[in-house]
């Protein structure tokens, strides 16, 4: 049986040039073109779905807009550290909150250009918790309330729980291509901006989305 398929030749695309069943070259010939079909999916989605794009990039354009860019940026750093102390005096220990604190004074020491950036990151993640926290507690309590509604979700929670929080990011980089500075203002486009594109959005809300199936099962654990 062997050798019967190896005396099958296949012509080489554009060579003329036989070539076995057995070569590793006849997979050229006979790929499944599925990164082709991705890219028109995207494009065609970008083209005809726009608003659908425009609906879920709004709620993180006018958080990052009014919170990060218009309050969080403006704040003097130690205001923001004393918060963060007391914060975390408050609601953990004096421990947790004079050492979160202090590291997040040294990356003010390193020069305000690091401490925007660090600003920046604190805000998206604390946009994507938010956001995770608004789908998250009414889904949970959804859940909780009607049996049939928590069968139907619970096999997409826990199929989203054993998804790496990475895997979530590829969505937003094909769809909404990645954060990017333009201005001296960060947004979320679906074009590039002009400037050093950054993938701050994508990360940080992928891992605001991983973070979904564990808040309705304890929500739904609490039986809201």
């Amino acid at each position: 049986m062997m050798q019967i398929l190896g005396q099958i030749r296949f012509e080489k695309a554009g060579s003329g040039e036989a070539v076995s069943i057995f070569d590793t070259a006849i997979l050229d010939e006979w790929r499944i073109p599925f990164g082709y079909w991705f890219d028109q999916m995207v494009d065609w989605m970008d083209l005809n779905a726009g608003w659908v794009l425009d609906t879920i990039k709004w709620p993180f354009d006018f958080l990052l807009d009014n919170f990060v860019n218009s309050f969080l940026l403006t704040v003097s750093w130690f205001w923001v550290v004393l918060f963060t102390v007391v914060f975390g005096a408050l609601f953990r220990t004096p421990r947790i909150g004079i050492q979160s604190g202090f590291a997040l004074a040294l990356c003010g020491l390193l020069g305000q250009a690091y401490w925007l950036d660090t600003m920046r990151t604190v805000g998206m993640v604390i946009v994507s918790v938010a956001l995770c926290a608004l789908i998250g507690i009414p889904l949970g309590v959804l859940c909780a309330r009607q049996d049939g509604v928590w069968n139907v979700v619970r096999p997409v929670m826990d199929a989203m729980q054993v998804i790496h929080s990475f895997t979530y990011m590829v969505p937003f980089v094909f769809f909404f291509s990645i954060a990017g500075r333009a201005n001296g203002s960060w947004t979320s486009t679906r074009t590039l901006d002009s400037g050093a594109p950054y993938a701050r959005l994508a990360s940080t809300t992928s891992s605001g989305t991983c973070l979904i199936p564990r808040l309705v099962k304890r929500t739904n654990g609490g039986r809201a």
